[in-house]
């Protein structure tokens, strides 16, 4: 029988795709580039706060709830930076979160067409099981690329999608 590993950290510090701390520089350097404030409640769970790091990393799942707004501009700054695909970011694909909440962030269609690009995109890399946008905002275009996304097979990964108001 194999010797039991010890009680080490979860994280990988070599490995971006299991370190939320390389998400947080990429969330970081995107809202640089388009001129926007990164939203506290994003960089909490990511890292700045211990204890909100631990119940993301247990449950996880990234819930963006309270003040101020994500908006669609928000939206796309913590998509491309789970994806890691911007120029200057690491290029690995966040996987430690596959719950993501959106509670009254108004995404707006753009915002859903920017996760429904995760879910076509990086279905197989970042497996998003649960989605849930609640008084977001999504419109007919929003839902249409959600299901555009959802199509033939394209992700395999994602379980429930609530778009409720």
């Amino acid at each position: 029988m194999p010797p039991k590993k010890g009680k080490g950290s979860a994280i990988d510090p070599d490995d971006p795709s299991m370190n939320p701390e390389a998400v947080v520089d990429n969330y970081k350097k995107y809202c640089k580039l388009a001129a926007l404030q990164p939203h506290p409640k994003v960089l909490a769970q990511l890292g700045g706060d211990e204890e909100q790091l631990e119940v993301m990393m247990k449950n996880e799942q990234l819930v963006v709830d309270g003040e101020p707004i994500l908006g669609p501009h928000g939206t796309r700054a913590l998509c491309t930076a789970l994806m890691g695909n911007a120029p200057g970011m690491s290029g690995a694909v966040f996987k430690m979160a596959k719950n993501f909440r959106f509670w009254r962030m108004d995404c707006g269609d753009d915002g859903a067409a920017c996760l429904a690009e995760i879910l076509r995109l990086g279905g197989a890399e970042l497996p998003m099981a649960y989605l849930e946008m609640l008084d977001c905002n999504v419109g007919y275009r929003g839902a249409h690329a959600l299901g555009q996304s959802l199509m033939c097979g394209q992700n395999r990964s994602l379980l429930t999608l609530k778009l409720d108001y």
